[in-house]
């Protein structure tokens, strides 16, 4: 279904905090000023409580937004460029959250496999690609769409820059716990100073993780707020994206693949996941061995740090780690090969690496280096968003809108049937060569 076929009508308003709340400015880490770009999330639920209506759903879901924000004024205000300092800062300056009340004239049946990512899933979600400005656009947008089966979708919209995946989930928890008439389950945690560089800096490793602004290719689809500008997420019309499910019986299978040879005493199912899924993009995209096949992806670095971040933290609590190989090697080893290369880059992540890696932003200013057929690892499946019930049951679908940038492979529950759904976007006749070899375990 495309987006043209499911259209919404919707009415759209500010929710602002409940009750008087602190204006000022929240420091922005150089971590979170790596990633000021949108992401767009859907939780689709059935109405299965018999005495509450779609009206009760939108009306509680504002009453508990806007409550929900006096613990997070920071959400209702807009991001902003510091002139002294040439940094991109948070003002929380209570401008609101846009709260749309939308409906379709579809059921959920007949939206099909909602469990699955899918384009048209965009209208359910309030997009903010109309503003242009950085300091005029929300930081936060939720879209409460009901169905006419009595079903509904909650769509939100949030900038990575405010929230990684567990501090995103920490405040649906808290929100869903607000609709259920309960008090915050965990107390946000919003200063992110202990991640502020040293002074002087300290750079005491190479960091190829990431690459200098000045050095960005035009072609790249990851976006950052030194543009002082907002783009639009689109789907890039020369690629194709799919899912590939992998049942738990088949990330078992991984592991001990990964262990055959006996050069890993251990491998967790994260480490032969993503090894997998590098060794297969860079036979389905790399021609020249003597090319270098990079993958990056997200470590937490919250018990990393010393002292550890504090419970409740909200912010990009997240480092990127990088694994690079020839193509060669990639194709010439054996699933332990990669595997390896994959544990020892999340050994690397210790406090002093993520300091230096602070540092290094610092002076250079940059974002994760998916340059060069690189591609970044967003994992997504271990993520409690399954769990989250606003008293009207937990969700058939929770997850991630299609993403527009391609430079990103996808890790995604597939809910209550303990394996991963895969999302990746390549060029087709690449996507040709890695659907050949993706499932071969």
């Amino acid at each position: 279904m495309s987006e043209l076929e499911m259209k919404v009508e919707r009415t759209i308003e500010l929710v602002v905090p409940s009750k008087p709340t602190p204006t000022g400015t929240l420091y922005l880490s150089n971590i979170d000023l790596t990633v000021v770009f949108p992401v767009e999330t859907v939780y689709f639920f059935e109405n299965k409580c018999i005495d509450s209506s779609a009206d009760d759903v939108v009306g509680k879901m504002r009453e508990s937004l806007a409550d929900v924000l006096v613990e997070y004024h920071f959400m209702a205000g807009r991001l902003q460029l510091n002139v002294e300092d040439g940094r991109v800062e948070m003002s929380y300056n209570r401008a609101g959250v846009l709260f749309a009340e939308a409906s379709s004239q579809l059921t959920l049946a007949q939206l099909g496999d909602v469990s699955l990512p899918n384009p048209c899933f965009r209208n359910l979600v309030l997009t903010i690609d109309e503003f242009k400005e950085l300091s005029q656009t929300p930081v936060l947008t939720i879209q409460v769409t009901r169905f006419k089966c009595g079903g509904f979708c909650i769509g939100m919209v949030t900038s990575h820059s405010l929230v990684d995946g567990q501090s995103a989930a920490e405040f649906l928890f808290n929100l869903a716990s607000m609709a259920r008439g309960q008090g915050l389950l965990i107390q946000p945690n919003f200063l992110r100073t202990s991640l502020k560089p040293r002074s002087p800096p300290q750079i005491n490793y190479p960091h190829h993780e990431y690459i200098k602004l000045n050095n960005l290719p035009i072609e790249t689809s990851f976006t950052t707020s030194d543009t002082q500008s907002h783009s639009p997420i689109t789907l890039p019309q020369n690629k194709s994206f799919r899912v590939f499910t992998f049942s738990s019986e088949m990330l078992q299978c991984l592991k001990q693949k990964s262990l055959q040879d006996k050069s890993l005493s251990k491998c967790s199912t994260f480490e032969a996941m993503v090894a997998h899924l590098w060794q297969v993009r860079t036979k389905a995209i790399f021609n020249d061995p003597k090319q270098t096949s990079t993958v990056l992806f997200a470590v937490d670095i919250r018990s990393r740090m010393v002292p550890p971040l504090p419970r409740g933290f909200v912010g990009n609590g997240v480092s990127s780690a990088i694994a690079s190989a020839s193509v060669e090697e990639i194709k010439q080893h054996n699933l332990s090969f990669c595997a390896a290369k994959i544990q020892n880059a999340i050994a690397s992540m210790t406090d002093d690496y993520v300091r230096s890696a602070i540092d290094w932003l610092e002076i250079n200013r940059g974002i994760p280096a998916v340059i060069n057929d690189s591609f970044f690892l967003s994992a997504w499946w271990k993520l409690p968003f399954y769990d989250l019930d606003f008293g009207w049951g937990k969700p058939l679908y929770a997850g991630p809108v299609v993403s527009g940038m391609s430079e990103f492979v996808l890790l995604l529950s597939n809910g209550s049937q303990g394996g991963v759904n895969v999302w990746l976007m390549l060029e087709p006749h690449q996507m040709e060569i890695f659907e050949g070899h993706v499932m071969d375990i």
